[in-house]
């Protein structure tokens, strides 16, 4: 149904594609992008929303420097709690780790 190129995990490199074009956008908006996003949503859509980054940067199993210094900002930025930010990443990286 979809080609194959869609259905790969996220690679190194495409996380870096994103947190850079991410960085970006925040730094043209003055670092207001996450803070009025944040407004716009419950506590409860904030959590999903880092949840949801979550995923997406830990898809290939490795946190790297930049995806800690992103996800630690954008958890501040949202106002997650550090139990719930502790949760939603071990959950993560459970479910994204690769068999040995």
């Amino acid at each position: 149904m979809y080609p194959e190129s869609h259905l790969r995990a996220n690679t190194k490199e495409d996380d870096d594609i994103l947190i850079a074009f991410a960085d970006r956008v925040t730094d043209q908006l003055e670092g207001r992008a996450v803070a009025l996003a944040g407004q716009a949503l419950t506590q409860e859509l904030r959590e999903t929303g880092f949840a949801m980054a979550c995923d997406f940067l830990l898809s290939d199993g490795v946190v790297g420097s930049a995806e800690d210094r992103f996800l630690t900002k954008l958890a501040d930025d949202l106002g997650v709690s550090p139990p719930i930010v502790q949760a939603v990443v071990q959950s993560a990286m459970i479910r994204h780790r690769r068999a040995s």
